[in-house]
């Protein structure tokens, strides 16, 4: 028998190598990591970033935070342990790749910042910023690598929707003239609060609610950026009650959004159902287009001077007035600035020396703090997702709820991006990791769309230590 050639050798040194997603894989023992997953998503709602637990841990003892850095020891532990186990290799999960390409340039330019002169608040909000990014890219991980199949991506949606309408619950309640501030409610024993909560204000004689969240605008765009989930839920939700009840919610979500008086969270709707169309079965375009019809004729009727408001906030983009819309000036005040930082290091950034150093635009957030290098990270985070949806809808046998889930988070993911121009999402909490969930949740469609004998090839990796001895 003759030697087998080189590349043969290599063929066969490769062919038991652990992909990648495989080797991020939680061990066995280290707890039930999709259990940890859908907790996550049950709660992200529940606490606002001002609710901590209480203790020395200040901002970082936020559930939502201590589950993700959890969800990053797992995800951690996992590439220890996972390089013992062999397997025939499988193909690598772009959206793994595409979350480790942003955690290592997220550190990267936090890296660099440190090294400037800051004050104390720039260095906190700094830390602040990087310790988020970290903890959402831990669960982004998770979910990459413990839900195995479109059926545990339902459960994750559900808990998430369950947690969205509790928001548009709160704020309606809120919409109502109740002074309920909910961080009040679940700051419960050891709880406490990291700085002052929410307060409900007032915008052309509105209050603007913000039911669970921290801030009007953050309220809108979570509910903008769940409302197709929920859409996608009413069609494959797993029985007939939770198709209904998920049908229910999307109709809670709008309903509730328009209460925030946010211009950021109509344009993320609109944005978001536009792209989610494509995407969706024919029944739940119908749908989509009967309430795009009938909801505004429904507002006119029912809260005529809510209508009104917009009217009046949306005309005074494009008019003379913006000027006295603090909202519009400061936005548009804060290019002077970041044009000078630009100026001076157009890749790794600067310090904002103008204006109160808070930029309400999260693009030139990251252009200030990293410059083009943190820009292109956040697109990337933001956009391959987005690429990776569209292909894997369209990739092999077409599955109606694998395309309907990747419209939906193509939806989600491109409405984040635009409302990320309006705001800075990652300083708020709730809006940062939600974007992190629809990152992780885009490998599973991604997944779903492989060759089922990679699905075949993976059930039959040991799952115990016996096994793997």
């Amino acid at each position: 028998m003759s030697a087998p050639t080189t590349g043969a050798v290599r063929a066969q040194r490769g062919s038991h190598r652990l992909p990648l997603e495989e080797r991020l894989a939680p061990p066995p023992g280290a707890g039930p990591p999709a259990a940890l997953a859908a907790v996550f998503c049950a709660v992200l709602f529940v606490f606002p970033s001002e609710v901590v637990l209480a203790g020395p841990l200040k901002s970082n003892g936020s559930p939502g935070r201590l589950l993700g850095f959890a969800a990053l020891l797992l995800v951690a532990l996992g590439l220890v342990r996972g390089r013992r186990r062999m397997q025939v290799r499988h193909r690598v999960d772009p959206v793994v790749v595409i979350a480790l390409l942003f955690l290592a340039q997220a550190l990267f330019s936090y890296g660099v910042e440190t090294g400037r002169t800051l004050d104390a608040t720039a260095a906190a909000t700094s830390l602040r910023y990087v310790l988020v990014l970290t903890a959402g890219i831990g669960i982004t991980l998770l979910i990459a690598v413990a839900v195995r199949d479109l059926a545990g991506a339902r459960r994750l949606l559900g808990w998430l929707v369950a947690g969205s309408v509790l928001n548009a619950g709160v704020g309606l309640v809120q919409a109502m003239g109740a002074t309920l501030s909910w961080a009040d409610v679940v700051r419960v024993p050891g709880m406490a609060f990291t700085s002052n909560p929410g307060q409900l204000r007032e915008r052309l004689d509105f209050v603007r609610v913000l039911g669970t969240t921290s801030h009007p605008i953050e309220f809108a765009v979570c509910l903008a950026v769940t409302l197709p989930l929920a859409i996608h839920l009413s069609r494959f939700a797993a029985t007939p009650a939770r198709r209904v009840a998920s049908a229910a919610a999307a109709g809670v979500i709008a309903l509730a959004t328009p209460f925030a008086l946010s211009r950021s969270g109509l344009l993320c709707i609109a944005v978001g159902l536009l792209l989610y169309v494509p995407f969706a079965t024919r029944a739940q375009r119908w749908a989509v287009l009967a309430g795009a019809v009938l909801a505004p004729a429904l507002a006119v009727v029912a809260v005529p001077r809510v209508v009104d408001a917009f009217v009046e906030l949306f005309g005074g983009v494009a008019t003379d007035s913006s000027a006295a819309d603090d909202s519009i000036s400061g936005r548009l005040a804060d290019y002077v600035g970041v044009q000078e930082v630009f100026d001076r290091s157009p890749w790794l950034g600067g310090v904002l020396t103008s204006g109160d150093g808070v930029l309400d635009n999260q693009w030139l957030g990251f252009l200030v703090r990293g410059g083009l290098v943190s820009l292109l990270g956040f697109a990337l985070l933001l956009l391959g997702p987005v690429v990776c949806n569209a292909v894997a809808a369209r990739t092999g046998t077409r599955d109606p709820e694998r395309s309907s889930l990747a419209g939906a988070l193509v939806a989600g993911l491109v409405a984040s991006g635009v409302a990320a121009y309006t705001f800075d999402t990652l300083a708020f909490q709730q809006s940062a990791l939600l974007v992190f969930v629809l990152v992780g949740l885009t490998s599973v469609v991604v997944r779903s769309a492989w060759p089922t004998t990679a699905s075949a090839d993976r059930s039959a990796l040991p799952t115990t230590e016996t096994e793997e001895q």
